[in-house]
């Protein structure tokens, strides 16, 4: 049996018998869509990656672009993985922007298989 970072790495979906209750909602053909494009966006503006005790926060340019790409990026994420706590801070326009998922233990594997944190 693959192990939940085969399963995400390699775009397919997690069903609802994962251990964990870690299931994404989202068809094969949803995720290969979103996921690519979504990723590569994401991928392009992380600045620097932080070890959380339940997942990672994300920096980004303080660039209002970076607003919307992570707002749509949340909001596909949230479709896909209802398990994950999204934070997203925003402070003066010079400043990075800060994206937190979280979630059990269990998350930072998936994480880290699918961003490559």
């Amino acid at each position: 049996m693959k192990s939940k970072e085969e399963k995400l790495s390699t775009d397919a979906p997690m069903t609802a018998t994962d251990e964990a209750g870690l299931a994404c909602l989202l068809t094969d053909a949803e995720i290969r869509k979103g996921r690519a494009a979504i990723k590569a966006e994401f991928k392009q503006g992380v600045k620097a990656v932080k070890e959380l005790p339940d997942g990672y926060e994300y920096q980004f340019p303080g660039d209002p672009q970076w607003i919307r790409v992570l707002s749509a990026f949340i909001e596909y994420e949230r479709h896909c993985c209802p398990f994950l706590t999204f934070s997203l801070q925003v402070s003066e326009k010079s400043r990075p922007i800060y994206l937190q998922l979280t979630g059990s233990q269990d998350c930072k594997p998936i994480l880290k298989a699918v961003l490559n944190a």
